[in-house]
C-alpha cells in the first residue's frame, strides 16, 4: 500500500536508450530480418493454404450412359457404362426400382472406372408386375452409388426392362450371365449333357439359331414360353396348307417379341397367354399343343378352342376368359343402360373347375345367389338373365335388395324356357 492507503503500482522502467545503435549491433539486425522474413513468409503463406482448402473437391458423382441389353431377365448380366466408378470389385453399389416400390440393392463384382457388370438379382422377382396372373417385363430405374450417389435414378431411355427368367444356380460364378449356370432348369441334369437346358422343349442349337435364351424358358419375358410361341407361330404359318418355316417376324408369335403376349392371333377370342395358360396348366407337356395361338381349333372335335371348357366345369374357356363369366365389366361394355348391381361379385376362373371353393362346379354354381345357376343365366336366349346381378331375372329373387325403387331399373323376368346347354369339349 502506499502511503495514501491507494494500492501501489508497480510501473516498469522504460527502456533505456543503448550506447550503441541499433544499426551498428549485427545481433539486433540479423534478428529483426529473420522475423521479418518469417512475418512475411506467413502472410504470404496463409491465404495460399485458406486457398487450398477451398478448392478441395468433393467426389465426382458417377454418371450412367448407356445400358445393355434393354431387354433382359432375371439372372442375367447387364453392361453399365459411364463415367466416375470406383475401380474394384463390390466397390459399387446399383439400386434397382420399379415404380414406387422399394430399392433393391446389389454389389457390383466387375467395376472399371468406366465400365461395370452386375447380375440382375432374383430378389427383384418381388417387384416385376403380375397382370391376370401372367409376370409382365417390367421397367426398372437404375441408381449408383460409388464414392457418391448418382444424382438420381436413370430415365426412362436408359432403365431396362426386367422380365422372369433363370437366376444362376449354386455354383455358378458371380457376374457370369446365367447361362453359365450348372443346370438352367434344375432338372438335375447337368447343361453340359442336357439338349434343352431351359426345359421349353426346343433344343439348345435351335434356340441359339433362332437368337433365343438357352438358359431361359422364356427369351422375351412376356411369360410365354419359347416351344410354345415358336410352335404357335408354326401352326399359324401353315394354317393355308403350306409348310413353310417358322418366320421369327411379326405377325406372328415371336419369342423375341415381349410386347405379344395380349395379341389374339388366331382369332379364336383367347389371347396367346390365355392359350398358353391352359397348355401350361393341363398339358400335355408338348409341342403337340393341345392349344395353339397359331390355331382356332388345335385339337380335332366339333368346337374351336374358344368354345371348348379346359377345366371341364361347364362354362366355356371364352366365356370365363372374355365374355359373359369373366366379370361385371364385360355386361356393362355390351348392355350400356343397364344398371349394375351394388353389389360386386367376382367372376369365374377358366382354369379352376371350383373357382370359389364351395364344392360346386362353376357352371351349377351361383355367383349371385339369385336361385339361377351360372350356366342358366350364361345361356339364355334372352340376356335378361345376369349372373352378377340377383335382381335378374327376377328382382324377387332371395337375394335382390329389399330396398329397390319402386319401379324397378331392371327389364322385367323373361319366363320363356331355357334352350338347350352349348356344346363344350375339353
Amino acid at each position: 500500500m502506499g502511503l495514501n492507503g491507494r494500492p501501489s503500482v508497480h510501473r516498469l522502467a522504460a527502456p533505456q536508450p543503448s550506447h550503441q545503435g541499433a544499426d551498428d549491433d549485427p545481433m539486433i539486425l540479423t534478428r529483426s530480418t529473420s522475423l521479418v522474413t518469417v512475418g512475411l513468409f506467413c502472410i504470404v503463406a496463409m491465404p495460399a493454404a485458406s486457398a487450398m482448402g477451398a478448392t478441395k473437391k468433393s467426389p465426382v458423382r458417377p454418371t450412367v450412359r448407356s445400358v445393355a441389353p434393354m431387354n433382359a431377365g432375371v439372372g442375367d448380366q447387364l453392361t453399365i457404362k459411364g463415367r466416375n466408378f470406383q475401380l474394384g470389385k463390390k466397390r459399387n453399389t446399383i439400386f434397382f426400382k420399379a415404380g414406387s416400390k422399394p430399392a433393391v440393392a446389389v454389389k457390383v463384382d466387375q467395376a472399371t472406372r468406366t465400365t461395370m457388370r452386375v447380375v440382375i438379382p432374383k430378389s427383384v422377382e418381388k417387384y416385376i408386375v403380375v397382370k391376370d396372373g401372367v409376370a409382365q417385363p417390367t421397367r426398372f430405374r437404375m441408381r449408383v452409388l460409388s464414392k457418391r450417389f448418382a444424382k438420381g435414378y436413370t430415365p426412362l431411355k436408359l432403365s431396362p426392362t426386367i422380365a422372369l427368367g433363370n437366376a444362376p444356380a449354386a455354383g455358378a460364378v458371380p457376374g457370369t450371365p446365367a447361362a453359365a449356370a450348372l443346370d438352367c432348369d434344375a432338372d438335375g441334369i447337368l447343361d453340359s449333357v442336357d439338349d434343352d437346358d431351359d426345359n421349353d422343349l426346343l433344343s439348345d442349337a435351335l434356340e441359339v439359331a433362332l437368337k433365343l435364351n438357352p438358359c431361359a424358358a422364356d427369351s422375351d419375358g412376356d411369360g410365354v414360353a419359347d416351344g410354345f410361341e415358336y410352335q404357335s407361330a408354326l401352326d399359324l404359318n401353315n394354317t393355308v396348307g403350306q409348310a413353310l418355316p417358322y418366320p421369327g417376324k411379326r405377325p406372328y408369335p415371336n419369342p423375341l417379341d415381349g410386347t405379344d403376349a395380349g395379341t389374339d392371333y388366331d382369332g379364336d377370342g383367347l389371347t396367346m397367354a390365355q392359350e398358353h395358360l391352359m397348355w401350361a396348366t393341363y398339358g400335355p407337356h408338348s409341342l403337340v399343343l393341345s392349344y395353339s395361338a397359331g390355331l382356332k381349333r388345335s385339337v380335332a372335335g366339333p368346337v374351336n378352342d374358344d368354345y371348348r371348357d379346359v377345366d371341364a366345369d361347364g362354362l366355356a374357356n371364352f366365356d370365363e376368359f372374355n365374355g359373359p363369366m369373366s366379370g361385371q365389366g364385360w355386361w356393362s361394355a355390351v348392355y350400356k343402360t343397364e344398371k349394375p348391381y351394388t353389389e360386386v361379385y367376382a367372376g369365374t376362373s377358366a382354369i379352376d373347375p371350383d373357382s370359389d371353393g364351395d364344392g360346386l362346379l362353376d357352371g351349377a354354381d351361383d355367383v349371385d345367389h339369385d336361385g339361377w345357376t351360372n350356366a342358366q343365366e350364361v345361356y339364355r336366349t334372352s340376356y335378361r338373365t345376369q349372373p352378377f346381378n340377383p335382381c335378374l331375372p327376377d328382382y324377387n329373387s332371395p337375394t335382390c335388395s329389399e330396398h329397390q325403387p319402386f319401379e324397378s331399373p331392371y327389364p322385367p323376368f323373361d319366363a320363356s324356357p331355357l334352350p338347350p346347354a352349348p356344346i363344350v369339349w375339353p
